[in-house]
């Protein structure tokens, strides 16, 4: 029986130790080699031509083994690699996806669902794993909502006078009303009238809810509007 070839990648060795007997008491795998950085695991890959790769995301340095598996993909497209994380880290799993991995264990899964995954990785050629797959339909899915919220956004806000819009850009930046004031050469009283106005148009209870609103989408940094 052609056993699956393990490499296992972890600074600590406590838990290296933990998943390379893990691998090696496995009937169908077999651990060629061990690794406790992301750049000695670039080597041992190199000689070791392991099938599967357990590799830990903060090695080194806190992304060393998102950047390690980047390397091993390019030198060594068919080996796969398997995330190693205590962290459920959205960006972490994704920034490990786009270099190539093709899921993720969390450290302290149950040893026979650790197995399974690696099974179930080494025999699909073309394989996105339930984890990584549900994140990236998540991250997906907030990219498609913050899209929309943009357009229905930008559309009411070309309903906004000139002033309008002026004065939505010092709500955005901060200001208080008698700064707003200030700025326009306008009555305090004229500021909380486009207020209550610009609210109105684009569908807020508050110029506080509005401005949290404005910081989440990041309106002025990415768009001329």
């Amino acid at each position: 029986m052609e056993k699956i070839k393990c490499m296992v990648v972890d600074d600590l060795e406590s838990i290296r130790e933990h998943f390379c007997t893990l691998v090696s008491e496995c009937a169908d795998m077999t651990l060629v080699c061990e690794a406790e950085s992301g750049r000695e695991a670039i080597e041992r890959a190199k000689s070791a031509k392991p099938d599967i790769i357990l590799m830990d995301i903060q090695l080194e340095d806190e992304t060393a083994g998102i950047r390690a598996t980047e390397r091993i993909k390019e030198i060594m497209p068919d080996a796969k690699v398997i995330i190693l994380t205590v962290h459920n880290n959205d960006k972490f799993m994704m920034d490990a996806y786009l270099a190539g991995a093709s899921d993720y264990i969390l450290k302290n899964d149950d040893g026979a669902n650790i197995l399974s995954t690696i099974r179930m990785v080494y025999k699909n050629d073309f394989f996105l794993g339930p984890l990584l797959a549900k994140k990236l339909k998540e991250s997906l899915t907030l990219a498609r909502n913050r899209e929309e919220s943009l357009l229905f956004f930008i559309n009411n806000y070309s309903r906004l006078t000139d002033a309008e819009k002026r004065i939505t850009k010092h709500l955005y930046a901060g200001k208080k009303r008698r700064e707003i004031a200030e700025a326009e050469f306008v009555s305090m009283e004229t500021v909380k009238t486009h207020i209550s106005h610009i609210l109105k148009k684009l569908g807020f209870h508050s110029a506080a809810e509005l401005t949290a609103f404005l910081k989440k989408i990041k309106i002025f940094d990415e768009f001329d509007v």
